[in-house]
């Protein structure tokens, strides 16, 4: 019999949240260039009228506006924001998903919450990254969208959230959770970091 001289489920692991990071690219891609095309276009709008130019319009008999070329082009790129922060978000629970599925393999359990998946995933001579708590939390949030799990990550990771938001334990009214969560190109960059550092890593077994 042939002798691994790699780790099977470092290669597993990896190629996996490869594949799962190569799909969020692709997807991510075409929206991104998307949302640049019509700032741009908002940008030349905006130069246009500054030097003079016609307003592009429709007004009703009474002058009420019906629309205009700029709010037009604030909802288009709007639209496409928000379909991007969707994008990050079912990605982000994508992630975690993997390394807990994994994990679950690796370990032979088949349901463990989180906290004890790790201990018995660091038992095992695995690393589990410090924040990986609070990627376990921000699935929870966008998964359930509740109070629970909005003031739980705002504790482990409170720079996922937009900038004005004060969580209700902190004199705020109730509030949606999942878009108080705003997700950037660097946080999705992180969490991949993450939980690439949380499990087996590709490499020569030692003797």
């Amino acid at each position: 019999m042939v002798a691994f001289n790699f780790d099977p489920r470092g290669v597993f692991f990896h190629s996996g949240l490869d594949t799962i990071e190569q799909g969020y690219s692709a997807a991510t891609l075409g929206v991104m260039q998307e949302i640049n095309k019509e700032k741009a276009a908002a940008y030349d709008y905006s130069r246009y009228i500054a030097a003079g130019g016609r307003p592009i319009e429709e007004r009703a008999e009474d002058g009420g506006m019906i629309w205009s070329n700029d709010e037009l082009l604030e909802v288009t790129i709007r639209t496409a924001e928000d379909g991007l922060m969707s994008l990050r978000k079912a990605f982000a629970v994508s992630v975690y998903h993997h390394w807990e599925r994994s994990a679950l393999q690796w370990t032979g359990k088949t349901n463990e919450k989180h906290d004890r998946l790790v201990e018995f995933v660091e038992s095992m001579g695995y690393a589990a990254h410090p924040k990986l708590r609070a990627v376990c939390d921000l699935t929870n949030l966008l998964k359930h969208a509740n109070e629970k799990w909005g003031v739980q990550l705002h504790r482990t990771w409170p720079e996922l959230f937009t900038p004005d938001f004060v969580p209700p334990s902190e004199g705020g009214w109730r509030t949606d959770w999942y878009e108080q969560v705003a997700l950037s190109e660097t946080n999705m960059s992180e969490i991949f970091d993450i939980v690439r550092a949380s499990g087996p890593a590709i490499r020569p077994i030692s003797a």
